[in-house]
């Protein structure tokens, strides 16, 4: 069972921020998928397609590791790992998916790129670590960012 999110975490999984979600391939190498991610009670959701490679592995093996990085400050974030515990298809999955396109872009998920079939897939947080680099804030790289050593 899962415990309270922490409220930095909830912040940062409600708002229209990016995550990344790591699973695990059969032979036990990573893999990586950058999702919109929100949160319900006190899980996390994110929308992905039954076809997909993470949704494959996660039927697998439901342990899973979510990077958020706040997109106004990208020094702030947190890390988390958890399972999923459930997963949701059919209208509620792409009423979700409509619903954060809104939050994200400012418009509904567009017709003509919608997937056939999507599952929301509900993760019970295990772990979690927040981080700020309040040294940081408001720090933007240099214009010319074409000289990097």
């Amino acid at each position: 069972m899962s415990e309270m999110l922490d409220p930095d975490v909830r912040d940062l999984a409600a708002a229209p921020n990016f995550a990344h979600v790591a699973t695990t391939m059969a032979d036990g190498t990573p893999q990586s998928s950058a999702v919109w991610i929100g949160v319900q009670d006190e899980h996390l959701v994110f929308f992905k397609e039954p076809t997909s490679v993470a949704f494959r592995n996660l039927e697998r093996d439901p342990a899973v590791a979510i990077s958020i990085i706040a997109v106004d400050d990208p020094y702030r974030g947190c890390s988390l790992r958890g399972r999923v515990v459930e997963v949701r298809q059919g209208p509620e999955a792409f009423s979700w998916l409509d619903a954060r396109a809104r939050e994200y872009t400012g418009n509904p998920y567009p017709p003509a790129e919608r997937p056939a079939q999507g599952a929301l897939l509900i993760v019970a947080v295990e772990r979690a670590s927040t981080y700020s680099f309040d040294v940081f804030a408001g720090v933007k790289p240099p214009a010319d960012s074409d000289n990097h050593a």
